[in-house]
């Protein structure tokens, strides 16, 4: 999804060699990325904290508890928005640095680049976020559950 998007970004308006050199850039982060959670996995899961409050290698199904089971959900749930905005990021960042830097505009109104800047740059902020503080909110959902239950049962 991020090179497809990357050679559509560098044929609608940035024939020249600038957009050339983006799509050569994000075709190397691509395999950096890829090469980084292949080959270093520790270094990801210390970056976003991710071994906290997991006790155990092996996740038993018989003994799943429910903190476990929203902590595994939020993890999957800010992976997926990081990495799947990132691609978009760097490519309407790129259009917002050419559209200061360059007289021919592309094809895209600038006004829709600084829409969906934002909205992947939130998109990341967020997953990270999620990343770095799943076992707070885990434990923040399942007291709101257990509350909710209580309340329920009156």
């Amino acid at each position: 999804m991020f090179i497809p998007q990357v050679w559509s970004l560098t044929t609608l308006g940035f024939i020249d060699i600038s957009g050339v050199v983006f799509f050569l850039a994000a075709v190397l982060l691509t395999v950096l990325i890829v090469y980084f959670l292949v080959s270093r996995p520790d270094k990801i899961i210390r970056l976003f904290r991710l071994d906290k409050g997991y006790d155990d290698e092996f996740i038993k199904i018989g003994e799943l508890s429910s903190k476990l089971i929203f902590k595994t959900a939020i993890v999957i749930i800010g992976a997926l928005l990081v990495f799947n905005s990132i691609g978009s990021f760097i490519a309407y960042l790129y259009m917002e640095v050419m559209h200061y830097f360059k007289e021919n505009q592309p094809a895209i109104p600038i006004d829709e680049v600084h829409k969906y800047f934002i909205i992947h740059s939130l998109n990341i902020i967020v997953g990270y976020l999620l990343l770095i503080n799943n076992t707070r909110l885990a434990s923040y959902f399942l007291k709101l559950d257990i509350e909710n239950n209580e309340s329920g049962n009156e």
